[in-house]
């Protein structure tokens, strides 16, 4: 974490440090405005997390999973787009 705040020094952002990724995405996407982005980078595929050094300890985080239900929270459940709805009636 410290090697990513040390490559955001000088950026025109705020920068927060939450140490928790799930506590992290759920207050990246409160903050969000309308024209901002939230990217999760780091995990690729990978939906378990070590707590500790010991792999049994794992638990389950997918970082898709969270920021879905942190926007649905936030902005509730999605709209379907134009050319979903026509395609339904199809």
């Amino acid at each position: 974490m410290a090697e990513l705040r040390v490559g955001l020094m000088g950026a025109a952002a705020a920068v927060r440090t939450v140490p928790d990724r799930r506590a992290a995405i759920l207050a990246a996407v409160r903050a969000a405005g309308p024209a901002d982005v939230v990217l999760l980078v780091g995990r690729g595929h990978e939906t378990r997390m070590l707590d500790t050094t010991d792999p049994l300890d794992a638990v389950h985080l997918d970082d898709a999973e969270v920021a879905n239900t942190a926007l649905i929270a936030e902005h509730g459940p999605p709209v379907p787009a134009v050319d979903d709805l026509a395609e339904r009636a199809s």
